[in-house]
């Protein structure tokens, strides 16, 4: 085995091993995010009723919105790198 074989081969392990740890970053995150959004929601019902659940349910989804966008444009000028 050459050196440059065991240079590539070191590469790729660890952009498997980067590609594994982000996924789990998103898996984890998803996960709490879906967590914190059951307790809340049962909360926020619990001691205002379903109409405040919808308007906190609006604004989280405006927010997510805008955040989208702004990442989207940072994104395709080239501020951020999904690599």
């Amino acid at each position: 085995m050459r050196s440059t074989d065991l240079f590539r081969f070191n590469r790729q392990l660890h952009q498997w091993r980067r590609g594994i740890t982000g996924c789990g970053v998103i898996l984890y995150a998803n996960a709490v995010g879906r967590l914190l959004g059951t307790v809340l929601s049962g909360w926020l019902y619990q001691i205002h009723g379903l109409e405040a659940c919808l308007w906190i349910s609006s604004g989280l989804l405006l927010c997510a919105m805008l955040v989208s966008v702004k990442l989207k444009k940072l994104i395709t000028s080239k501020l951020i790198s999904l690599t």
